[in-house]
């Protein structure tokens, strides 16, 4: 924005412009960018909208008003070394729709993860080990480690929902890899 000869530069969430698209899904919050692109991967879009901040530090209640606004729940899943600190940023907000998992934390392997490590570092050691990955529940569920649907499934339902996809991948052929 331009005003008086000063710049003011305002970032939104990466991904909010997602938000009306899925209008049902839960919003989960992540620090990079790189993450919420390979978490989405994981999930359902109708079910989990995955947005970052674009760093710890960024977590704040007006980076994330409009989802608020829009009283959607929202499930924040910080780094391994931030989840104290989001744990006090998201009780500071007071927003009741708000619930910080520790899936990260339950998940990691100090022998194969960096001290740094986030949602998208385990998904992608644990599909390298030939883990399935976990499944990320709803809100009110207990978060917990289970099998998550394989990349070829996860391939089929976007090629059931998306014919040009099926067809792209039929004449390209395509396959997941691993």
């Amino acid at each position: 924005l331009w005003s008086d000869k000063k710049w003011e530069v305002r970032t939104c969430l990466f991904g909010l412009h997602l938000l009306d698209v899925w209008p049902d899904a839960e919003v989960c919050i992540v620090e990079s960018e790189k993450t919420a692109v390979l978490a989405q991967c994981f999930v359902d879009p109708k079910e989990k909208l995955f947005m970052a901040t674009g760093s710890k530090g960024n977590l704040t209640k007006g980076k994330l008003k409009e989802v608020m606004d829009a009283h959607r729940w929202i499930i924040l899943y910080p780094d391994i070394d931030g989840l104290e600190e989001w744990k006090e940023r998201a009780a500071e907000m007071g927003y009741d729709r708000m619930n910080v998992s520790d899936v990260v934390t339950r998940l990691y392997d100090p022998t194969k993860d960096s001290p740094k490590s986030d949602i998208a570092d385990i998904l992608v050691r644990m599909q390298a080990e030939g883990s399935t990955g976990i499944r990320l529940q709803k809100h009110d569920e207990r978060m917990q480690e289970e099998a998550v649907v394989t990349m070829e499934q996860r391939l089929e339902r976007v090629m059931d929902e998306y014919p040009a996809a099926r067809v792209l991948v039929e004449k390209l052929g395509l396959k997941v890899m691993y």
